[in-house]
């Protein structure tokens, strides 16, 4: 690898060369390759060859040397190897048998040496002649099984194994059900217990090192279901008497493929066996009866027979006949259920009572099963299992309330599982989930849910001791905290799950039904699940297992991977009959772990327009500062907070800016009194927006604490003051500024003294004074434990209201006077129009209000209607937003300010900035563009490397913009940094100044099509300077002569001969064309005969043309030639209708400006007037911009008609097709 240094050191050039020596064998002794190898592990790197010349690495990858039949042994070093196809086509070395090997008999033809081992594609193992074993053959639900796989032929040389197995082409790994061993050559897996999820197509692979040996399974393996036995009776008692014949019948049955049959009778095997025998006598002992799968013999049932003469229960349809305490059991009476229906006879009663039904879906006893056993590798498909089987036996489900039990209980054991060994959810697993639950809560499922809630039924779960819906709830919860930290949305019939990853504020509304609302939720991954019809499973029993109440409203299931404090829901009322809402929520430990509705913690905000709003917690509003009461509202608590947290950060951000620039803006006194004002303003209301955070955290203790309030309502109160009185001396300031316009008057200091007593002594001394009236009287703070001045005893909140609303007065009158001032001064001097005047009208009053606290007027509002809700938010909104409004209008709007940060972000800039760009390391490059386009929003133009780079940039006239170096500059650039040269000389940071002030110059130019101010870097003006003082001084040292640069480009060449390497060749470029035209002609090479021969090569040799320089007459001959014929015809009709469409368009409307398509010649940019679309393709970094023109020329072979939409693309066949052409194009 060789690095070249062209002119700039810092810039080097990598080229990878590929070198072949050839070293005579009778020159070099036998050991020469290791003696070679040997020296360039010892060499030092890198070794320089020239001053512009050094070798960084060298890689020794293949060595050669002849072998005993007079052929060549060409051997890899480690980590390289030749590919299987090499390795095949030129024989190994040895008769070894591998993926890959490492010496083959030949130097490949096509100059290819040994690749890495890590970009070999290795050759697929060979498989074994026998498919993989598995015993038993046969193998049943929850029975053991095991797979062997080997051993391997021995002509694959393979000692030390390990063995990779697959099922469908997923991985297997080890686990509680999945055990590997390996002995003698021969792997196996041993599946402890195989289920349904077991099936598929196995497949192992012995490997050693790159050699492998692969063994499938003979096609599908298939887990068979569990026989279900059912027999008939199961528990009876038969009638008889003394010398009476009775005849007895007694039937077993299984499913197919399976046979029964009865032991000890002679009854043939089947799927249905009946065995009926006689009874002469009452026999004194019952008789039993087993009946077992013929070649699965521990897949039993038992039949029980008692015999009485005289019966207490008697001819009952279901149980027949019993005596007082007989337990009878008969099988269920569907042939998909197991389980059995039990009941006692009751000899008091006369009849079977405490009758049971323990029936449930043969399926769901399959999945109940499995859910004992769950691992991360059965999970989905078992929860696809779950979900198949309640979607497909719906019906069946729903009306069971033993299956929905059943269902609930799997459930239950596949949080545990996820739990125990901290298994994932994906989003498809969660979704098989939600549509097993959704089945289970739907209006059908209802009875079912009453018969398991009224009858206080209960479980023992992982949980403790719940009810179903409890259980089902604290399921779905437990599964929901396992989900994947992804967000997504899964919308299910009766149930939708959103999750979302936010920062900050939360809000979102859930089928129009249910608005959660979180002002505060941090960094926060929070999953919000929405019940369309949970009130079916959660009883409304509040009290006393009490079901007098109604659900009226959604079910909400909310979880967040941080704590929340504060939260909202806002529910769509479903019955507005009903009156009286409750916001609850479901305590799983109420009624001895039956669980209810619990409303500890959570309140009532609003019941309004058939929606109830429910909040957890209580904050306190911003608003409270103007309020007689304590209004508990929260959209005002959201507003004062989060308008407090903004207030705050911008006033941070407005005293860091006033710090940078205060030695600035020092020079002038009005400036310098202006500042003053605007530190102090932001001063206060810092202090008192920390101070209010601390008064409400003292408010919203358990515990009061009188003092601290006392405190916290003390320093409050003056620093609000504070801020209206530095608003009122900003205020009169202004007021004396623009009556005395001349520089005379009071001095500095005597403003000084005014405003700072005015600022602090007024606030200090009204504080005081209210301090020491009221709180002798404990009548300072109020009395709900809010800490503000009092109202309603003392009235000490006019010691606030009174001067505050006394100043906005004030300011506002002053507000008038100054924009009566202003537009007198523009009418006689420069005779605006009327549009003009409303400008400067809505400028002053949009600089002005915020600093005079204009809309603090509100707080006359909240004073005479306290329960107006609406003046309540909008005073809320707008004084929390105070600080924001300061930063805005008092910092960011001023000029001078812009100006002074955009040389401050220049001067301080740790990279070279453009005279057009924003590459500035600084954090204030904002305010430098900002002030050069008038807060427009201007693209920033490219960055030059070198004098000799072209950069694609943003559009100035529609065409390539240039970076230009001072070689190619216009006469009118030229001009202008001369201006600026004069301008700014003997300044400290001259090139910085003119940088900065060209451009400016070529920013306001950018919407002049005709302007020729083109871009140029601060090196490049540099560069100027020297270059001037090079003419004036011809024995100056600085060199960039002619000479020079052609000196540069031969030693590049002479570099460069030979190598293989794409390089770009240093060259000067021309100066820019005036307004060059939008599209440049293509570059094509000269159509040779050498060049047609290949183009025709490329075109054919895929459909059939083997030689690539075939003659003429042989082509006009073949196929080919009448297909290239008209081929040429019709790209000769399409570039004509294509010149006739241009010329047509060209005459009818203007050109467009920009870098235009060379398929449709519209702009390549995006817009309303242009058919392409900037886009990408899923999982390639690169730009793609979508021609339809373009994309119908390649595809129009294949196929395509017409042009298409890029969303008609994206579903047809070719986009596959387009994608996969581009990444290889990129590639090249």
């Amino acid at each position: 690898m060789i690095t070249y240094f062209p002119l700039r050191p810092t810039e080097p050039v990598e080229l990878d060369l590929s070198l072949e020596l050839r070293i005579p064998v009778a020159s070099v002794p036998s050991n020469f390759i290791d003696l070679f190898r040997n020296f360039l592990i010892n060499l030092d790197y890198p070794q320089l060859i020239t001053k512009s010349l050094s070798v960084i690495s060298v890689n020794f990858t293949t060595g050669c040397y002849p072998n005993s039949t007079g052929g060549l042994f060409c051997q890899c070093e480690e980590q390289y190897g030749w590919s299987c196809d090499q390795c095949t086509t030129y024989g190994t070395c040895s008769n070894t048998t591998s993926a890959t090997c490492s010496c083959i008999n030949s130097l490949p033809s096509n100059d290819q040496f040994c690749q890495p081992l890590t970009s070999i594609t290795p050759c697929p193992p060979p498989d074994g002649t026998e498919p993989l074993r598995f015993t038993p053959t046969t193998v049943i639900s929850g029975e053991q099984v095991i797979v062997t796989c080997g051993p391997p032929p021995e002509n694959l040389n393979l000692s030390s194994l390990t063995a990779v197995w697959t099922r469908d082409g997923n991985p297997i790994t080890e686990d509680s059900l999945h055990t590997f061993s390996i002995n003698n050559g021969e792997a196996k897996l041993t599946v402890s217990k195989a289920f349904d999820t077991d099936s598929g197509v196995y497949e192992c692979r012995l490997k050693q090192g790159q050699v492998a040996f692969r063994q499938k399974s003979n096609g599908q393996f298939t887990i068979q279901e569990r026989p279900l036995i059912q027999v008939s009776p199961i528990r009876s008692t038969i009638e008889c008497s003394v010398g009476k014949l009775v005849t007895v019948t007694v039937t077993c049955s299984v499913q197919n493929p399976y046979r029964v049959k009865i032991i000890g009778t002679p009854a043939a095997g089947s799927n249905s066996v009946v065995h009926s025998f006689p009874i002469q006598n009452c026999p004194s002992s019952a008789i039993t009866f087993t009946c077992e799968e013929e070649t699965h013999g521990q897949f039993q049932g038992t039949i029980n027979l008692k015999f009485a003469e005289s019966f207490d229960c008697r001819n009952d349809p279901v149980f027949g006949n019993g005596t007082d305490g007989d337990v009878a059991e008969v099988p269920c009476p569907k042939a998909d259920e197991a389980g059995e229906l039990t009941a006692v006879c009751s000899g008091t009663e006369g009849k079977w009572v405490n009758q049971q039904n323990n029936c449930i879906l043969k399926a769901v006893q399959d999945l109940l099963d499995q859910s004992q056993v769950l691992t991360s590798q059965s999970l989905p498909g078992f929860l696809n299992r779950l979900s198949s089987v309640t979607l497909n036996s719906t019906t069946a489900v729903v009306e069971s309330a033993n299956n929905i039990n059943a269902i609930v209980q799997v459930l239950d054991n596949v949080a545990a599982a996820l739990v125990s060994s901290q298994i994932i959810v994906s989003q498809n697993s969660m979704t098989d989930v939600l549509f097993a639950v959704g089945v289970l809560t739907t209006n059908e499922a209802k009875s079912s849910w009453d018969d398991l809630n009224n009858n206080r039924t209960s479980s023992v779960t992982r949980s403790g001791v719940e009810s179903a819906s409890s259980t089902l709830l604290r399921s779905v919860e437990n599964i929901t905290n396992a989900l994947t930290s992804d967000s997504f949305t899964i919308n299910t019939p009766f149930i939708l799950l959103n999750k979302t990853a936010v920062t900050g504020t939360f809000n979102e509304d859930f089928n129009s039904t249910v608005v959660v609302d979180i002002p505060d939720g941090g960094s926060n991954n929070i999953t919000v699940i929405t019940f369309a019809s949970m009130d079916n499973v959660l009883p409304p029993r509040v009290e006393n297992n009490s079901t007098i109440k109604l659900i009226n409203g959604r079910v909400v299931l909310l979880q967040s991977s941080n704590t929340i404090n504060n939260v909202s829901f806002t529910f769509d009322i479903i019955n507005d009959t009903l009156g009286k809402p409750q916001c609850v929520f479901w305590n799983f430990s109420l009624f001895d772990g039956l669980g209810g509705w619990d409303d500890e913690g959570c309140e009532l905000v609003s019941n309004v327009n058939e929606t109830a709003t429910c909040n957890c917690n209580h904050l306190t509003s911003f608003s409270i500062l103007m309020s007689p009461s304590s209004p508990k509202d929260p959209v005002l608590d959201i507003i004062s907070y989060i308008g407090v947290g903004i207030s705050m950060a911008s006033l941070v951000i407005c005293l860091i800016i006033e710090a940078v620039i205060w030695r600035k803006i020092r020079r002038n006194n009005t400036s310098y009194l202006r500042h003053v004002s605007i530190v102090n303003i932001a001063v206060s209301l810092l202090i008192a927006n920390i101070w209010f955070i601390i008064g409400a955290a003292i408010s919203d203790a358990d515990t009061e604490n009188p003092p601290a309030c006392t405190a916290a309502t003390f320093f409050i109160h003056v620093f609000y003051l504070a801020l209206f009185f530095w608003m009122l001396a900003s205020g009169l300031l202004l007021f004396y500024r623009t009556v005395n316009v001349f520089d005379h008057g009071l001095t500095k200091k005597s403003m000084l003294a005014i405003g700072f007593s005015l600022g602090y002594g007024a606030p200090l001394i009204i504080a005081t004074i209210t301090i020491a009236v009221t709180a002798s009287k404990d009548e300072y703070i109020r009395g709900e434990g809010v800490c503000w001045l009092n109202w309603d005893e003392s009235k000490a909140l006019l010691a606030f209201v009174i001067p505050a609303l006394l100043i906005v007065v004030i300011n506002f009158l002053i507000l008038i006077v100054v924009i009566y001032k202003m537009l007198r001064r523009r009418a006689v001097t420069a005779q605006a129009d009327d549009r003009h005047v409303l400008l400067v009208i809505i400028r002053s009053l949009a600089v002005l209000t915020p600093f005079f606290g204009i809309t603090w007027g509100l707080g006359v509002g909240i004073l005479t209607s306290p329960n107006n809700k609406g003046i309540h938010i909008a005073f809320a909104f707008f004084n929390s937003l105070q600080g924001f409004f300061i930063l805005v209008f008092g910092t960011l709007l001023d000029k001078k300010v812009r100006s002074e940060l955009t040389f401050k972000s220049v001067s301080s800039s740790a990279t070279k900035t453009t005279s057009a760009g924003n590459s500035s390391s600084s954090g204030l490059g904002f305010f430098r563009n900002w002030r050069r386009g008038g807060g427009r929003d201007v693209a920033p133009l490219p960055i030059s490397s070198s004098p000799w780079a072209i950069r694609t940039g943003p559009i100035k006239t529609g065409g390539l913009i240039q970076v230009l170096d001072h070689s190619r500059w216009t006469d009118s650039m030229r001009a202008a940094i001369d201006g600026l040269l004069i301008t700014h000389h003997g300044s400290k940071d001259l090139f910085k100044r003119v940088d900065a002030d060209y451009a400016a110059m070529v920013q306001r130019a950018c919407t002049d099509p005709n302007s020729l101010l083109h871009p140029t870097t601060c090196q490049h003006i540099s560069r100027y300077v020297k270059h001037l003082a090079k003419l004036k001084n011809t024995s100056s040292s600085l060199n960039t002569s002619p000479e020079k640069v052609l000196e540069t480009q031969q030693l590049w060449q002479s570099l460069t001969s030979g190598s293989h390497t794409v390089s770009v060749p240093v060259t000067t470029l021309p100066p820019a064309a005036f307004n060059p035209p939008a599209v440049a002609p293509p570059q094509e090479e000269s159509l040779t005969r050498a060049t047609v021969e290949k183009i025709v090569f490329n075109t054919y040799a895929v459909e059939g043309l083997t030689n690539p320089r075939m003659p003429f007459d042989e082509f006009t001959s073949s196929p080919f030639f009448e297909r290239e014929l008209e081929a040429a015809r019709q790209r000769g009709a399409e570039w004509k209708k294509v010149a006739e469409e241009r010329a047509k368009r060209k005459s009818e409307v203007q050109l467009p400006t920009g870098r235009l398509c060379r398929s449709c010649h519209q702009s390549l940019k995006q817009g309303p007037n242009s058919p392409h679309i900037h886009t990408s393709f899923p999982g390639v970094s690169r730009k793609y911009i979508y021609c339809p023109s373009r994309v119908l020329s390649l595809y129009k072979a294949q196929g395509m008609v017409k042009e298409m939409t890029w969303m008609g693309f994206q579903q047809s066949a070719f986009y596959k097709a387009e994608r996969d052409r581009w990444v290889a194009e990129r590639g090249k």
